[in-house]
């Protein structure tokens, strides 16, 4: 998702706020900008989503296995393991990559 969509939304977002006569109106436009998030940035597309999922959870065994080598006295092992988590890391980014023009 391109940061230039995320700043035009959240401009549309503020401008709608502002200009809100009550609670209601501030509401509704919060969903509207959600709503648009979602779509411009495909998560309502169930294999992006999942491929998002599985780059995050890929993040996360990465920030796991960073805390693992800072404590372990195998580095061997750990070797083995980041060498394992950077070629599913990149599959799964170059997946996306992929995808990722086809959707828009």
């Amino acid at each position: 998702l391109h940061v230039d969509v995320i700043n035009t939304l959240t401009k549309d977002l503020i401008e709608k706020i502002s200009c809100a006569p009550n609670y209601e109106n501030v509401v509704m436009a919060h969903e509207e900008f959600l709503e648009k998030l979602i779509t411009k940035s495909c998560l309502h597309n169930k294999v992006v989503k999942n491929s998002l999922n599985t780059v995050l959870r890929r993040c996360h065994r990465f920030c796991g296995l960073i805390n693992r080598l800072t404590s372990q006295s195998d580095p061997k092992t750990a070797k083995a393991d980041l060498t394992e988590l950077e070629k599913a890391f990149n599959r799964d980014a170059n997946f996306l990559k992929y995808i990722a023009p086809n959707l828009i």
